[in-house]
């Protein structure tokens, strides 16, 4: 999930970018590649969650990188 600019540096987040390499891998297929434009994405006044606008956004390119997961599959 995407978070702020401003909380994607703090030490959580970068604490568990660097868990989730060491236990999956970095070369690991099973990796999501999310293209969505992180410039444009939009936070609640929380500066945690998505609002409606960027759920969206982020959701369909959930959707699609699943999507070509189950295409390259087969």
């Amino acid at each position: 999930m995407p978070y702020t600019p401003i909380l994607s540096q703090t030490r959580y987040a970068t604490t568990v970018r660097k868990v989730l390499e060491q236990v999956f891998g970095l070369n690991n297929n099973r990796w999501l590649n999310l293209e969505y434009p992180v410039d444009e994405m939009r936070w609640t006044g929380d500066g945690v969650h998505l609002d409606e606008r960027s759920a969206l956004i982020f959701a369909s390119a959930l959707d699609e990188a699943i999507g070509k997961k189950f295409t390259t599959a087969r």
